[in-house]
């Protein structure tokens, strides 16, 4: 998607940490998890929204179970008040959302037209709370696909602190809004989202990790991370191997056409 038509309040912001939890079980409607106040608050890695999270099935719940240790508490808000570990269902309809808007900011097949159920999803929070307090989504005539982005991202970056005291180093909060901020940052670099040129990954990505070299290059890098620019050069430097070493044995084989026009 090239840039979207939407006008940011505020600069880039910290991308928060994640309340640990870790899955129970299937529940009739979504999961069970159990949040561990005492566990070290997850940090989402470097682009993760639109690199691994766009592209997960929230409908296996064996991807789900692999997702909740990366990603944190999965419900649309942390339980921050627990002094003890505690168990809750989680619907993952706030995850839902907060797909569409990777998917539809990725703008990639298989992603085409991931709005059409938002309104009418159940679970979906966006539409069931942030619709209904925000009068400019009714009102304004922007393209139906950058309201519904508006009104996704507002939902819950509306969990995040404006301000917080001098002596809290680390804002904890939920999945949704972590993710959320990632999308929001990218959105205001306005960056070219490419696919990662290594064939296995093809992983959406604007720019390297912040630990890895080119972490700020953000023109002519194909690779969305230096182990897979190794696997690519690995890779063809093996089919060029495989091609020499076809072509030496061609040249060596002897010619075994025998001539049969003699009698």
């Amino acid at each position: 998607m090239e840039n979207p038509r939407f006008r940011p309040t505020t600069p880039e912001i910290a991308v928060p940490f994640v309340q640990a939890a870790r899955v129970v079980g299937p529940a009739p409607v979504g999961i069970e998890i159990e949040i561990d106040p005492n566990a070290e608050p997850v940090e989402l890695p470097h682009e993760f929204v639109i690199r691994d999270f766009a592209a997960a099935d929230l409908c296996d719940p064996t991807v789900v179970y692999e997702l909740i240790p990366v990603l944190g508490n999965p419900c649309d808000e942390a339980t921050m008040h627990l002094l003890q570990s505690a168990k809750q269902l989680c619907d993952l309809g706030a995850l839902r959302d907060v797909q569409c808007a990777a998917r539809y900011v990725i703008g990639t097949d298989p992603y085409n037209d991931p709005w059409a159920p938002l309104l009418e999803r159940a679970d979906s929070k966006a539409a069931e709370v942030g619709y209904g307090r925000m009068s400019w989504f009714q009102t304004s005539k922007a393209d139906p696909a950058d309201r519904n982005l508006a009104l996704v991202l507002n939902t819950y970056l509306a969990q995040m602190p404006i301000v917080v005291p001098f002596d809290i180093e680390r804002v904890v909060t939920s999945a949704p809004a972590a993710l959320c901020a990632q999308l929001f940052n990218i959105l205001v670099k306005e960056p070219t989202i490419r696919l990662c040129a290594n064939e296995p990954c093809r992983s959406p990505f604007t720019s390297r990790g912040p630990s890895e070299p080119g972490s700020y290059r953000r023109s002519g890098v194909k690779y969305c991370s230096v182990a897979c620019a190794k696997s690519k050069a690995e890779r063809e430097r093996r089919r060029r191997k495989a091609a020499e070493k076809r072509n030496r044995s061609i040249a060596a084989t002897p010619n075994s056409t025998t001539d049969t026009s003699r009698s």
